[in-house]
């Protein structure tokens, strides 16, 4: 019975304390970056609002057996006109879906959002913003999935939420990425944490072939980075509070395969002679090469399905 009325004091709790948060969204969206409360951990040097941060602690300590662990936080994203490759780190009450996170956050009237589909390999069907609602309502969890959000103007949005797959106290990332194969996939980190990297948001290091797309959303250009299986040729991709980027992940070469890699390049070595007189010259002009040395031209981003 007291377990019961801990879980329903906790979530009214909770979603009390993300309507302050929403009440002010106006206020948040005034200042920059993110920020969370009820603990004495930040992921910027902003400091939060006295008001809500009071509140807060005096809920905390008012509800010290039922209150959660979990941090109530804000994140401002700036976003311009045309397309955002955007991630939710929040998890908000109660779902996570579009007319949830979206409520009171700034979203301009007229705006646009899609999710990518990695078996279709194509995005999802636009879902419309009329002011009020949206006309296909996604679930854009804190779980890395990320989305396309086209605004017709600049904007700040500014989502609320509890702060997950953090260590609160030690500041360390906690979220286990499921396993990808090979494909196209639009993510972001599922914590409110800067400089998020490729071990991070697919949870294993990037294997030859790898490479990372990412958007500058106030030029409207795409920039990617390629991993050769030393380095990165563009440089090591890093992702910042809210932004999401496409994974282009290929198959990760099997025992068998590096074996019957290395077997192709002797041949090769072997095979590549020129013989001397009046015999041809005969060189193996790489039917022996083993695949991944050359990739398909990279795809364009901008096909929305009706």
């Amino acid at each position: 019975m007291r377990s019961s009325i801990n879980k329903l004091m906790k979530s009214h709790i909770r979603r009390w304390t993300h309507s302050i948060y929403k009440s002010l969204a106006a206020w948040l969206r005034g200042t920059p970056g993110a920020g969370w409360l009820n603990q004495n951990f930040m992921k910027t040097a902003i400091d939060i609002p006295a008001l809500i941060a009071m509140t807060a602690m005096t809920m905390s300590a008012w509800s010290q057996s039922v209150y959660s662990s979990n941090a109530v936080g804000y994140v401002n994203l700036p976003i311009y006109a045309g397309d955002n490759l955007i991630a939710n780190q929040l998890s908000d009450s109660p779902d996570n879906t579009l007319d949830t996170i979206f409520a009171g956050a700034g979203v301009l009237p007229g705006s646009t959002f899609s999710e990518w589909s990695p078996s279709a390999n194509q995005l999802m069907p636009l879902s419309v913003f009329d002011g009020t609602s949206w006309s296909c309502n996604y679930s854009l969890s804190p779980d890395g999935t990320g989305g396309v959000l086209n605004s017709p103007g600049n904007t700040t949005v500014t989502l609320v939420g509890d702060v997950v797959n953090v260590n609160l106290l030690g500041g360390g990332y906690t979220f286990v990425p499921p396993a990808r194969g090979p494909g196209t996939y639009l993510l972001g980190l599922a914590a409110p944490l800067a400089g998020a990297t490729f071990a991070q948001v697919i949870g294993s290091d990037p294997v030859a072939g790898d490479s990372v797309e990412t958007l500058n959303a106030q030029s409207q250009t795409y920039a990617a980075t390629t991993f050769n299986g030393t380095a990165w040729d563009n440089g090591a991709p890093s992702l910042e509070i809210g932004e999401a980027a496409y994974f282009d992940l290929v198959p990760e070469p099997s025992v068998f395969a590096l074996i019957a890699s290395g077997a192709g390049l002797l041949t090769i070595c072997r095979s590549s002679r020129a013989k001397i007189g009046d015999k041809a010259v005969q060189i193996n002009k790489g039917r022996n090469m083993p695949p991944g040395f050359c990739r398909p031209a990279r795809r364009e981003r901008g096909a929305y399905p009706q």
